[in-house]
């Protein structure tokens, strides 16, 4: 009985762990971190920030992001919501979304939410790009 309740367990906890993995097919890109699926989720990424579509460096920021991901399948895993947004970290082709963003100098690592897994790619450029006052660890 005790052996049966484990394997139980066991199989509940596998198909959770990978409950949160979803695929999307971007259908359009909002700003340099946030875009839709074709199935109108909208995903933020996870992890880092890009300026705001009103700063000087927004619309490159997005247009950056547009031109890697836009008609194109990504592999997500959520990591929570946010105003209406699954927060996840994307993949293209096994690459990190937001690696990419910030290799690209068009977003900065947001350590409040990335543990500043993305801090090693900043440059003292990414440095000059606006950062949410929310990154703050």
């Amino acid at each position: 009985m005790i052996r049966m309740l484990i394997a139980a367990l066991i199989s509940v906890l596998a198909l959770s762990a990978h409950a949160d993995e979803f695929t999307c097919k971007v259908e359009s890109t909002t700003d340099g971190d946030t875009f839709r699926c074709d199935d109108n989720t909208r995903v933020r990424i996870h992890g880092i920030d890009a300026p705001e579509l009103a700063t000087p460096e927004g619309p490159a920021s997005r247009n950056a992001l547009q031109a890697l991901i836009e008609a194109r399948t990504l592999a997500c895993e959520q990591n929570g919501t946010s105003y209406n947004r699954v927060v996840a970290t994307c993949f293209l082709d096994g690459q990190d979304i937001a690696a990419l963003m910030v290799q690209q100098v068009m977003a900065r690592d947001c350590p409040r939410y990335s543990g500043g897994a993305y801090a090693e790619l900043e440059t003292d450029e990414n440095r000059l790009l606006p950062i949410g006052g929310f990154c703050s660890p």
